[in-house]
């Protein structure tokens, strides 16, 4: 979008804007999971799964005459590969449910605390400012004495 159209149409400018990260967002979870099933490809148990399907294939009654023809190695390799892929499939799936859970087991176990009570905890803490200032995102106010400590109001600037 040329940027005197972004002036122009400010709207456009930001569905434009949201549609380009939503697809930079797209491609960075395919790139993510395509890299996440390559590394999951070379696990032990990827592996395992491969050698097994490759000897199956090659011990089928129509490669036993010749286990190493090409024929029976390009079968084999296939099979040897779409098994790999799945054993990625399903350890990425596995890993997936267990963070799941985990980030489950976390939100349940952290109580639900008001922001209000959050943010005035933080602002309470005695710090030095440079200026005397009212934190808007704080719940109290913020005096700062010519000393340099800060110091908070007890009232709220809310009430």
């Amino acid at each position: 979008m040329d940027p005197a159209d972004q002036e122009a149409e400010p709207e456009a400018a930001a569905a434009v804007l949201a549609y380009g990260a939503l697809h930079t967002a797209q491609q960075a979870v395919a790139e993510y999971r395509r890299n996440a099933l390559a590394m999951l490809g070379r696990t032990d148990e990827a592996k395992a799964e491969a050698r097994a399907a490759y000897r199956t294939e090659q011990g089928r009654p129509w490669f036993r005459h010749n286990p190493t023809g090409a024929d029976a190695v390009a079968a084999a390799t296939e099979k040897a590969e779409a098994a790999r892929e799945r054993t990625a499939e399903h350890l990425l799936a596995v890993r997936l449910e267990q963070l799941r859970e985990q980030l489950g087991a976390r939100t349940e176990q952290m109580p639900a605390v008001p922001w209000t009570d959050r943010l005035t905890e933080s602002c309470t803490q005695p710090r030095t400012v440079p200026s005397a200032v009212t934190n808007p995102r704080c719940a109290t106010r913020v005096r700062v004495w010519w000393s340099g400590v800060t110091q908070a109001d007890s009232g709220s600037m809310y009430t």
